[in-house]
This record gives C-alpha cells, sequence and structure tokens, in this order.
C-alpha cells in the first residue's frame, strides 16, 4: 500500500476530527446542513455491520440500508475522505451537502455485509486501518487480501498506526512515530 506518511498522518487528524459531523448536522441540525455554504462536508463514520455482539461500535445492517437510502437522495454528494481534505484547506470547491464515508478497524463485516451495499450504490470510502491486526491474521479482521481489492475498486486505505493507540491521548509527535511504525508494513502490502 503505497502511502505517503505526510497524507496518513493527515487523514489521521482529519478523521479525528470530522468523525461525527454527520449525524448531527444531518439529522439534528437539518437546517444548518441546508445552508449555502459550499465548501464543508460531513463525515460519516462506521466501524462494524451486523454485528450485533458489539452494540457500541456495531450498526444493524437495516440501519446502514436507511443511511445509503437517504443519502442517495439527489441532494447529497459522496466525496472521497482526499477530496474533503483538499475542501476544507480551499484547495478545491465541493457542492453543498458533501458527504466523506469512513469505516474505521477493517472488520471483516466491512468486507462481507457493508462493502457489497457500497460498491452496489457506487459510493466512495476510506478504510482507516491498524496495520499489527491485519499482520497477526486474527479471524474478525480483514486481510490483506481483501484490502487489496478493495484499493483495486477506489476504496481509499488511511492508516490508524501499527498499534491502534488512543491517538487522543497522545502529542502529535507520538501520532507521528506510530504512524511511521506502520508505514513498513503498508510499503510492502
Amino acid at each position: 500500500l503505497n502511502i505517503s506518511i505526510k497524507f496518513v498522518f493527515l487523514n489521521i487528524i482529519f478523521a479525528l476530527t470530522l468523525n461525527f459531523s454527520i449525524f448531527f448536522s444531518l439529522f439534528c441540525f437539518p437546517a444548518y446542513s441546508q445552508n449555502n455554504n459550499s465548501n464543508h462536508v460531513n463525515v460519516l463514520m462506521y466501524h462494524r455491520f451486523g454485528e450485533a455482539k458489539y452494540p457500541s461500535t456495531n450498526i444493524k445492517l437495516s440501519q446502514f440500508k436507511e443511511h445509503i437510502k437517504e443519502i442517495k437522495k439527489d441532494q447529497y454528494n459522496v466525496i472521497n475522505l482526499n477530496d474533503a481534505i483538499k475542501a476544507i484547506k480551499n484547495e478545491i470547491k465541493i457542492p453543498d451537502k458533501s458527504i466523506s464515508i469512513t469505516i474505521d478497524d477493517a472488520y471483516l463485516s466491512v468486507f462481507k455485509k457493508a462493502w457489497p451495499i457500497l460498491k452496489e450504490n457506487n459510493f466512495t470510502f476510506t478504510l482507516f486501518v491498524s496495520t499489527d491486526v491485519i499482520d497477526r491474521k486474527l479471524s474478525n479482521y480483514m486481510t490483506w487480501d481483501q484490502i487489496r481489492e478493495l484499493m483495486d475498486h477506489g476504496v481509499t486505505i488511511g492508516s490508524q498506526t501499527k498499534s491502534h493507540p488512543h491517538m487522543h491521548r497522545l502529542d502529535s509527535e507520538k501520532i507521528l512515530h506510530r504512524t511511521v511504525l506502520a508505514y513498513p508494513t503498508y510499503k510492502t502490502q
């Protein structure tokens, strides 16, 4: 996975700061999301799909399908996270009601349950991966081959570092260090 360290670091910071804005702007504050500011983006963040055993990080498939049904409406524009970053930096203009989709942790349910739905609807997304769990080949996580398949279909891969620490507890130097530790794995995979 040929990802530059700078890009990975920007993706991490961006995801941490915007992960929950979509829910509030679309469902709690619809007037805000209907304004004419055309250079903002809302980010939907997911983890697990249809895994009721993990309620704190799971979304029911029926709920996820309702989310997809809502954002399929003509009024929304799903964009790649890279474009969202460029828009926030005022490098490009994006349409009002733009949405980026991110998925954390590379759980197997992403590949088996969410990916078919997202692919069917032609929605781009960014998958954030922690390399340790993939390298350890844990059964509830995707494999490098599955991650490559997503990449081959236009999915952007971002880093959650090597060990997936609670980054809000780390300073920027430690975040960068942990990201750099993951880089050799991305480069070879």
